[in-house]
């Protein structure tokens, strides 16, 4: 039995607890005991809703969210944005336990700002997250070292340049639409040009078929009819060329 006067309830949880994903809610109550007896005195799990938007430069449609708990590897939550017909849409995950959480938007063929954001619930939701895309990634595989230069359909002029290393190589394309990519090397490819859509992504493969071969030859006196055999292993393939003729400064 409690005196006549005014209280504050509050329930005392292990670390443990609170490590699992305890919290209470409200976090206290206050009352006040007179003559009657207090009886809808209520603690429930603290569940917490998180929320945010997605701005994508075309349509969110093919985009998709992940949570999943960062400090105890949780199994993955996922949920799809409110449909909208703008470019910027809405999503929750709602009945959130306590804890630290990793939200992901899921949509690996965009660039994004941020791809992934941490948050930390304790007693209250979590509001305001932001995924922002900056462009459309484009993925290719290179047979040798080139820069590659772009340029967009409407857009004859080349608007802009990737220096790329062997093997395969990731950059993002700012605007939507088809791109003419031409690659600059002392290699010659399959194609002059390639033609790339960012509505249909897919690897592009990059296979120089012909290298450029420099060499010189010295004579004592010049010569027209000097030919040079260049041959190739292990098939043993040659090919003849003539080359250039240039007379040394005095």
């Amino acid at each position: 039995m409690a005196p006549r006067g005014s209280y504050t309830l509050t329930v005392m949880l292990s670390a443990a607890d609170q490590k699992a994903g305890l919290q209470l809610s409200p976090p206290s109550h206050a009352v006040t005991v007179t003559s009657q007896p207090q009886m809808d005195i209520l603690f429930t799990q603290f569940q917490a809703v998180v929320s945010g938007s997605v701005q994508c430069i075309e349509s969110c449609s093919s985009v998709t969210l992940s949570l999943q708990r960062a400090d105890q590897g949780g199994s993955l939550v996922h949920t799809q944005p409110e449909p909208s017909e703008g470019k910027t849409v809405n999503f929750s995950f709602n009945n959130v336990l306590p804890g630290k959480y990793t939200v992901t938007v899921q949509q690996e063929q965009w660039c994004w700002k941020e791809a992934s954001l941490t948050v930390d619930i304790a007693n209250s939701d979590i509001q305001g997250l932001v995924f922002i895309q900056t462009g459309f990634m484009l993925k290719c595989s290179l047979s040798h070292d080139i820069s590659l230069h772009f340029s967009q359909d409407g857009n004859g002029r080349n608007v802009g340049s990737f220096d790329l290393k062997r093997g395969i190589n990731k950059f993002c394309l700012a605007q939507p639409g088809v791109y003419h990519l031409t690659p600059k090397s002392c290699h010659q490819f399959e194609s002059e040009v390639y033609t790339y859509n960012t509505s249909s992504p897919v690897v592009l493969t990059l296979t120089a078929d012909h290298h450029l071969v420099t060499g010189t030859v010295v004579t004592p006196d010049r010569s027209d009819d000097l030919l040079a055999t260049i041959s190739t292993l292990p098939d043993g393939g040659s090919v003849q060329v003539t080359p250039e003729q240039t007379t040394p400064s005095p």
